[in-house]
């Protein structure tokens, strides 16, 4: 989105221009109202959002400029900031027709939470992807980052696609986002306002997925106390994302198959079919058609799901995409690391783009985990980047990285809670609790395919505590 900003602050501005940037906005800033308001004047259908001080040094102020605004109905929505925090002004702003209202100092997690929804908003009534952005936002802090050749011809492709209700069939390597691809492909479809369930098929054991994705009747089986709606069935009106489709058994893919062809699922134990409607976007790490070959995959599912198939490229292959991804993740994990201005050397930039990474940007964002946790530095340098081979001049191997990142990708068994705690445990120095918590429960909520219903239910919390632990790491 192209902003603007009005704020006689200019160490406030510059911070928040640096923030907009580092996200894929365009920023401009303006110290004045009637600079600002001449601005508008001539170019009010470039800019997107106004973020507007409501109080200036003198005369006139930010309540001139909103009311000016709210007179033109082609103005762009505005929200308004100020240091005063009354909730008169507040009030006052809001029935002027301001968009939004933020105290001083604006938190920019609060802030980019509040453009994502008024870029959704956007979206919706012009209905278009832009395949020129470097950073797409796809709201609750998700962020796709598409600087180099082969994302934006990723996004192109994504494009001529995202409308239509056919299968998609993703392609990559463990790590290199699949799931912000398909969260993508669901949110600039005309089912963006539906829901959109997720489910990693290899961490959850077969004789459990079944019911899982299809449900049950109350008394279907030994314990079933109560009925349970499937996760096809949940996602009746939205976007059904299957991670690691290939982990199915043969007998889930034929359920599966039945699902896609008749529109209906029959939830265990139950008498009628109950009718659905959803899309399904699958991934996979592996080569379906050689499993087809082998007879471990449904040839008629394998033509079903892949009517398109999107190929995600490694890392390594993109190298123009690794400072942006950094400096995404160290925004992220400043946050939960409580550390402000976290960021890389030269030196120790040039040092990423060197390295292969094998486990694409899972790998990436573990090494910057581990290289915070064990230094004191909020800029890391060559010597502060932990690796998995321990030697950042070395360029990484696919059986290194694979150890090190196992406990990160996807799970070629069930999840094993002891692992992921011994994984975490490997750290040169001692973690804080807050942080151990708040990484368990990413590899759990990771484990269950972003299913935060059932890591709530894993973990025996309620849904709002795990809103909250979430909320401190917007990339969970």
């Amino acid at each position: 989105m192209h902003i603007l900003i009005v704020d006689d602050e200019s160490a406030l501005s510059a911070s928040l221009r640096s923030l907009l940037e580092s996200c894929g906005h365009s920023v401009e800033e303006q110290s004045n109202i009637t600079a600002a308001a001449r601005v508008l004047d001539k170019r009010t259908d470039e800019f997107d959002v106004v973020l507007l001080d409501l109080f200036f040094d003198g005369a006139p102020d930010g309540m001139q400029l909103l009311n000016e605004l709210s007179l033109r109905p082609d103005a762009p929505p505005v929200i308004v900031m100020s240091g005063m925090g009354l909730i008169a002004h507040a009030v006052r702003a809001l029935k002027m027709g301001a968009r939004d209202y933020m105290t001083k100092p604006v938190d920019p997690e609060d802030l980019l939470l509040r453009l994502s929804a008024i870029e959704s908003q956007s979206r919706q009534r012009d209905g278009s992807l832009d395949v020129e952005a470097d950073c797409i936002n796809l709201g609750e802090g998700r962020r796709l980052i598409a600087h180099s050749p082969q994302m934006k011809a990723l996004l192109r492709q994504a494009a001529g696609i995202v409308e239509q209700d056919f299968s998609v069939l993703l392609q990559g390597e463990t790590g290199v986002g699949k799931g912000l691809l398909a969260r993508l492909l669901h949110t600039f479809s005309h089912r963006g306002d539906g829901p959109f369930i997720s489910l990693n098929c290899s961490a959850i054991p077969h004789e459990l997925a079944e019911a899982e994705l299809f449900g049950h009747s109350k008394g279907a089986f030994t314990g079933a106390t109560g009925q349970r709606v499937g996760l096809l069935q949940q996602a009746d009106g939205g976007s059904i994302f299957l991670d690691e489709i290939g982990e199915l058994s043969p007998t889930l893919q034929g359920k599966l198959l039945t699902a896609l062809e008749d529109g209906q699922v029959r939830p265990i134990g139950a008498r009628e079919p109950v009718s659905v409607d959803f899309r399904l976007i699958a991934a996979t790490n592996l080569d379906l058609q050689t499993a087809v070959g082998e007879g471990r995959f449904r040839s008629d599912l394998y033509y079903r799901i892949s009517t398109v198939t999107l190929a995600i490229a490694a890392l390594r292959e993109r190298p123009e995409d690794i400072e942006p991804l950094a400096g995404m993740i160290l925004d992220e994990l400043g946050k939960s690391f409580k550390r402000e201005n976290l960021a890389l050397t030269p030196a120790a930039l040039r040092a990423l783009r060197n390295h292969s990474w094998y486990g694409n940007v899972r790998e990436l964002r573990n090494v910057l985990v581990r290289s915070i946790a064990a230094s004191e530095h909020n800029v890391l340098d060559v010597a502060d980047l932990k690796f998995a081979n321990g030697d950042a001049s070395q360029p990484s191997s696919p059986q290194i990285d694979a150890q090190a990142d196992a406990s990160d990708t996807a799970p070629q068994k069930p999840f094993s809670a002891t692992r992921a705690v011994e994984d975490l445990l490997e750290q040169d120095t001692i973690l804080p609790l807050e942080i151990l918590e708040r990484l368990y429960v990413t590899r759990v909520l990771e484990a269950l395919g972003g299913n935060k219903v059932a890591t709530a239910r894993a973990l025996k919390i309620s849904r709002g505590t795990l809103r909250r632990k979430l909320r401190d790491d917007a990339n969970l």
